[in-house]
């Protein structure tokens, strides 16, 4: 057993341990990288998971496990920022007499710092038993398993001109799993005389301006460090992508080059007959259905084959139907690309790579800044990137012969990424990001701009300054989607003259039927 302050921090989804108590309890973890990133910028470090610690108040009886906090996973740091003078002492609180009755449970010991920041992911420890309310701008108390907690300033610091102030959110950069939440915790940069302005300006420039993404001529737009997978994954792309016809051919990125797969044609049997008998339940849902699968076929997504060989390179999909709630006639058939056979499936097998695709808030926030506004979308954008011929096989699913639910099921492969797919995200904004760059010389860079930082996944939200520039921008940047084998259609503005320089057949349905 050994004392250590702590740190409670609601507002932070995870919970931390200095190095040094750490090799005082002489444990161990597991290595591993975590991407961070705060209001500054995003950083890599090296920092290990430990499991299974306990913590209780000095003041617990030992012998009784209801006392006992079991912690989730923590995470060390080579030292946690507190300074020694913010940690409540008996005679800092005596200065503010609603406090001073609760002076004597505050624990003082003048050799140890603070080893722990717990966050909200143990709530076990956060959960108020008592409070003490603020007065006249005082700090409050509350009490808690671990004994009091003082909020508020008590170390006579209201005139510092530094404070610490951080945003946050942890990735695993191995398996680009994230934390359970984005939190926010005190790290060792220091922000000095920054005022509200100037701090929600490098927020702004962060998370939001286009030019954090300058030079253009980097795959990983803002991303600066990846992890050993990420960096594979851009790799396979980077090597094995071509130009088949109009349209780009992105390689499925596969862990492993020698991986085998068993054959679940049974299972996607069995999946079939459960979809045959809600089709012969609701034949609307059926007729909506059938009419994806033929688009599947008649537009060359996906083709007709004969049954697989057993070489362990054979994957079957089951899919499903999903429909869009202001499309109820409209079916997507989406592939379960992590529907589990013989304890495993596609994704386990196929990395998911960085993640590519452009912030939401950013996005609007750069869609909100001139007068005139317009937007558009690539046409089923993951179908327009294609899958070499050699990977196929593993994209096969079933349907019936001349949609008949009497006839027997035929098999087809997929040509192109499919919806459900881990690395379809990744790999489509590969060969998005790839038009835009390898095509920079022939375009002025506001194209180029706004092919990369103005997408959201397959939707463009742009706005310019003038109607002139907003006609052309649209012409340019539907010319440049073309060469990369984009359809960029469905255009909406809130600018009449803009709207009359598309082309009918461009605009989106409901300002199609509109008076302009």
């Amino acid at each position: 057993m050994i004392k250590t302050y702590a740190m409670l921090d609601n507002c932070s989804q995870g919970s931390f341990i200095q190095e040094d108590l750490m090799k005082e309890l002489d444990i161990s973890g597991q290595r591993l990288k975590l991407s961070l990133k705060t209001l500054t910028g995003e950083k890599l470090e090296d920092l290990m998971a430990i499991d299974g610690l306990i913590v209780s108040g000095i003041d617990s009886k030992k012998e009784s496990p209801s006392e006992w906090i079991d912690m989730p996973k923590v995470y060390t740091r080579s030292y946690l920022p507190v300074e020694k003078e913010e940690i409540a002492t008996p005679n800092k609180i005596k200065k503010w007499k609603y406090l001073e009755k609760i002076s004597g449970e505050i624990i003082q010991e003048e050799n140890i710092e603070v080893g722990m920041l717990i966050g909200a992911n143990c709530m076990k420890a956060l959960e108020p038993i008592a409070i003490i309310p603020s007065l006249n701008g005082g700090p409050y108390a509350y009490k808690t398993k671990l004994g009091w907690c003082i909020v508020g300033p008590i170390a006579g610091n209201e005139n510092k001109t530094s404070i610490k102030c951080h945003l946050i959110a942890v990735q695993n950069a191995v398996t680009g799993e994230l934390s359970s939440h984005h939190f926010a915790i005190k790290d060792d940069r220091m922000v000095a005389d920054v005022g509200v302005k100037e701090m929600f300006a490098r927020l702004y420039h962060n998370k939001f301006s286009e030019e954090r993404h300058i030079p253009i001529n980097s795959i990983l737009g803002n991303i600066d460090e990846i992890s050993k997978e990420d960096k594979r994954f851009i790799d396979i792309l980077q090597s094995g992508t071509t130009k088949n016809g109009s349209h780009y051919e992105v390689p499925l990125p596969f862990r492993d080059k020698e991986f085998q797969l068993p054959n679940n044609r049974n299972q996607a049997v069995n999946r079939m007959e459960q979809l045959k008998k809600r089709f012969q339940k609701d034949p609307v849902f059926f007729k909506s259905y059938t009419k994806e699968i033929e688009e599947l076929t008649a537009k060359g997504y996906s083709k007709k084959t004969e049954k697989g060989p057993e070489n362990g390179r054979v994957w079957y999909l089951p899919h499903h139907g999903v429909k869009h709630a202001s499309k109820p006639d409209k079916v997507r058939v989406v592939f379960n690309c992590s529907a589990a056979y013989g304890g495993t499936c596609l994704n386990k097998h196929i990395l998911s790579g960085p993640d590519l695709t452009n912030q939401l808030s950013g996005v609007l926030m750069r869609f909100r800044t001139e007068e005139i506004a317009f937007m558009g979308d690539i046409e089923a954008m993951f179908y327009q990137v294609h899958v070499p011929d050699s990977q196929r096989s593993v994209l096969r699913y079933l349907w019936w012969e001349n949609n008949n639910l009497d006839n027997n099921l035929q098999d087809y492969k997929m040509g192109v990424h499919v919806f459900g797919a881990t690395s379809s995200p990744g790999c489509c904004n590969f060969a998005l990001r790839k038009t835009a760059i390898y095509n920079e010389s022939q375009y002025e860079p506001e194209v180029i701009k706004t092919l990369l930082n103005n997408f959201y996944v397959d939707d463009l939200l742009k706005s310019v300054d003038t109607e002139e520039s907003a006609i052309q921008l649209i012409k340019d940047v539907k010319e440049i989607c073309k060469i990369g084998g984009f359809n960029l259609t469905k255009f909406t503005s809130n600018n009449k003259s803009v709207l009359q320089s598309i082309p009918e057949s461009d605009r989106k349905n409901i300002v199609k039927d509109a008076d302009i």
